[in-house]
Order: C-alpha cells, then sequence, then structure tokens
C-alpha cells in the first residue's frame, strides 16, 4: 500500500466507523452536495457585497471563482477537479464544457454562463442566437445544452426564490448564485430576460449533484431530468416527464482522455520553460479539437 493510500485510509476510517455506528452510509455524493452549495453561496454573497459597493463581477470574473472555490473544497471527496481554458482573448461568446466522468464512462454537457444584472435581468441572455445555436452542437456531439446563471439579490427587485427539494438543509435564498436550466427551456421564452420569467426553468447548481447511495454520474443523470422546463404558457413541468431523449453516457471522449493524461503527468515535464512550454503545446491541442469552446471542466469520480 503506497504512503498515498495509507494516510487516505487512515483519514477516512474514523468517519466511516462513526457512520456505521449511527445506522447510516457517508456517502460522497452527499458530501459534495454541501460542497458545491457552499461555492453557490459563496458567490452570491460577494456579488451582493461587490454591487453594494457600486462594483460589478463579469461572467469571466465568476467563472473563475466559481471553478477555483470548487477545487478548494472538493480536496478529500474523492472528485477532482481539472479545468482549462484558452487565452482571454479567446473566451469572448465561447462555450464552456462541462463533463462528469466515472471509470470509462461520461456525461458530457455544454454551456453557456449569464449574470443578473441590477436590473434583475439576464440582459445578455439571449445574444443574437445563441440559445440555437447551443442546442444544435449539442444535438449533433451529444451533449445536454446547459445555462449556468449567476444571480444576487438585486433591490431593484429583491429574489424570493422558490424552495427547492434536496436531502439537505440550507439557507435561502443564497443557494441560488449559481443555478442552471437546460437550454431548451429557455429556448421558450422567446425575448424575455427578466429573472421573474427564467427563475422557474432553473435549478440550484449544488442539486445537480445531490443524491444518496450514488456514485456521480448515477446522481448526475437522475437530477438533471428534474430541471423544469416550460410546456405551456404559464405552466411547468418536470424535464423528465416531456423529453424524449434521455441523458447520453458515452465514453470519455478523446480530448478528455489527453487532459486528464496531462494532469496526470504535466508535474513531471521537466522544469521552469521547459515544463510551461509542453503544457501549452497540450493545451493548445485540445482545444484545437474543440472549435467554439473556450473553457473544459471535468469532475472526476475516482471512487
Amino acid at each position: 500500500m503506497t504512503q498515498e493510500k495509507l494516510h487516505l485510509q487512515v483519514w477516512q476510517d474514523p468517519i466511516n466507523k462513526l457512520a456505521a455506528h449511527m445506522g447510516c452510509q457517508r456517502t460522497h455524493t452527499m458530501d459534495i452536495c454541501y460542497k458545491f452549495r457552499d461555492v453557490s453561496s459563496s458567490l452570491w454573497n460577494e456579488a451582493n457585497y461587490a454591487h453594494r459597493q457600486g462594483e460589478t463581477f463579469h461572467e469571466e470574473t465568476l467563472t473563475q471563482r466559481l471553478i477555483f472555490l470548487l477545487k478548494r473544497k472538493l480536496r478529500g471527496t474523492g472528485i477532482y477537479l481539472n479545468s482549462i481554458s484558452r487565452s482571454k482573448e479567446a473566451q469572448d461568446g465561447g462555450d464552456w464544457e462541462w463533463v462528469f466522468v466515472r471509470n470509462n464512462e461520461a456525461i458530457k454537457m455544454r454551456l453557456q454562463a449569464k449574470r443578473l444584472y441590477p436590473s434583475a435581468k439576464y440582459e445578455k441572455l439571449h445574444y443574437k442566437n445563441q440559445t440555437e445555436a447551443l442546442i444544435k452542437s449539442c444535438s449533433s456531439d451529444g451533449y445536454m445544452p446547459l445555462y449556468c446563471f449567476y444571480n444576487f439579490d438585486p433591490p431593484i427587485a429583491p429574489i424570493e426564490p422558490r424552495i427547492f427539494t434536496c436531502h439537505h438543509d440550507y439557507r435561502l435564498p443564497s443557494y441560488w448564485g449559481c443555478c442552471v436550466a437546460d437550454a431548451r427551456g429557455i429556448l421558450t421564452l422567446g425575448s424575455t430576460n427578466d429573472f421573474g420569467a427564467v427563475h422557474p426553468l432553473t435549478m440550484p447548481f449544488h442539486r445537480l449533484v445531490c443524491n444518496y447511495n450514488q456514485n456521480l454520474l448515477e446522481a448526475v443523470e437522475n437530477n438533471y431530468s428534474k430541471i423544469p422546463i416550460m410546456i405551456r404558457d404559464g405552466e411547468y413541468s418536470e424535464l423528465g416527464q416531456e423529453r424524449t431523449v434521455p441523458i447520453i453516457r458515452d465514453s470519455i471522449p478523446h480530448h478528455i482522455s489527453k487532459m486528464l493524461n496531462l494532469y496526470r503527468t504535466e508535474l513531471f515535464i521537466g522544469d521552469g520553460q521547459e515544463r510551461e512550454k509542453r503544457v501549452d503545446e497540450i493545451k493548445h491541442e485540445i482545444f484545437d479539437d474543440r472549435q467554439g469552446v473556450s473553457r473544459i471542466t471535468v469532475f472526476h469520480d475516482r471512487y
């Protein structure tokens, strides 16, 4: 047994023994639900503070913050987060990929990130034909089309978010700091972009990974189907009741395998400038395969 594995076992055993003594099963999906919720809360509170100071967080800043916080909080959960991005100049208007990986399977999502404005509107939600293009590209590539919304509580129209069933306790409304929606639901809004219309189509970010006694892919698969979608004017239904195409489980894409190999080996590729040059070359190779994508984030379930 390696020193790393021995250390992990020593750290885990007391927790698992305590859970067994209490008659419950400790699961890492339950752990990461709390972690994701904490990140959403942090984004909500920081965006609120920035607004009170007359500052604005743009999508790129919030996305970088989201990834940084998740990387830190997921340590020790068995979920490894790896993320790469293009140069800053190439990010305008680009898509973001989330890929959930376990063993040799993957669930792939492609999304756009949008922020709430002080007007209580997502003012750039319907930029050009972005939603239609996102849905079309996902359909052809086997991805799920998703929107990621960053929220705060603008004084012009204070948010009173609905309660969303979860296995855990939480505090309203800060867990809506980051939420997700299926792009096919957003398409039904037409040109409407105010919070009141968008909010019923969304689900808290942490709810996407929340589930008991399941691995990460099973949790994501089950929870994605619960994202609401508009089926008639003013009426909503769970996406799982209306969707004709189920969530797609696929083999790990080649560019994701290349990315995971990069993170397994980058610490051993030379030193200094030589290492940085080689890492940049590999990242360029990955993005050469992903035209129009500006960022890739992988949630790797290693349990």
